[in-house]
């Protein structure tokens, strides 16, 4: 049986998708909602998180294959946890589309033509790749775009929530963030974790599913490892490959992380 993935792109990586993808011409969906938290971690990694919220048009092809695309090769495979519907996907493998990515495959949970399905994938473990602040020194720049579909298949508008977890430690006098994308809100909103870690909330209630959206934040480099700080003429390979353990607190799980953890900050 002919296997149909669902393809994600990530801006960062300036993909292009190979003319393979064209045979998914059944495919057709919505994703009215897309959250995704960004933790910037102390050790020099950083933890990606996402949720996504599938509506299978009636007619389509099953959702059987979610590709998600990472940053850079230097994550930790065998750390990664996902699932379709609060069931765990285990069939996780090299994605055949994405050059630094991942396919998870829904194998007997494929969201079926006319129903709705949340998609859930959590990476502990990914080097980071910060750069030199250009407007402060002592600083670093942290930039991050997250996932978007091929516009072929996903139609319609998404609620796209971005969340920053700062590293740990970062006071909340200096941190900055960037210009934000058009659409969503010059300022964010300010929080704290239930680690106390500073949170930068960006949301835009009708942005594409297909758009690359950019945001980014700057903080005091003495945050964060060394690792992490991309210098110019440094490539990708040339940076520290990251721990195998997760820089999370042992109690945080990120399936549910938003529940009820974020306090937010007086304006």
């Amino acid at each position: 049986m002919k296997r149909i993935r669902l393809l994600s792109l990530l801006l960062l990586l300036a993909l292009f998708l190979p003319s393979v993808v064209t045979t998914a011409a059944s495919y057709s969906f919505r994703i009215p909602q897309t959250t995704v938290d960004v933790f910037w971690n102390a050790d020099g990694t950083m933890s990606i998180g996402y949720v996504w919220v599938f509506n299978n048009d009636a007619g389509a092809s099953p959702i059987d294959f979610v590709d998600v695309g990472l940053p850079n090769p230097n994550f930790d495979m065998g750390a990664i946890e996902a699932d379709v519907d609060g069931k765990p996907i285990t069939n996780i493998e090299s994605s055949p589309y994405v050059t630094y990515g991942v396919a998870l495959g829904l194998e007997g949970n494929a969201i079926p033509p006319g129903q709705t399905g949340t998609v859930k994938a959590f990476f502990p473990v990914v080097q980071a790749q910060l750069s030199p602040d250009d407007q402060t020194e002592g600083y670093v720049s942290a930039v991050f775009s997250p996932n978007y579909f091929d516009s072929q298949f996903a139609r319609g508008d998404t609620d796209v929530k971005v969340i920053f977890h700062l590293p740990p430690g970062v006071q909340t006098d200096e941190p900055r963030w960037h210009s934000a994308p058009s659409g969503f809100p010059d300022t964010p909103e300010s929080a704290l974790d239930d680690q106390e870690r500073i949170v930068y909330i960006w949301e835009n209630t009708s942005a594409s599913p297909s758009k690359e959206y950019v945001f980014g934040a700057s903080f005091p480099a003495q945050y964060v490892d060394a690792s992490a700080v991309v210098r110019p003429g440094t490539t990708t390979s040339e940076t520290t490959q990251p721990s195998t353990s997760s820089p999370l607190d042992a109690g945080t799980t990120f399936f549910g992380f938003l529940g009820s953890c974020i306090s937010f900050l007086p304006t």
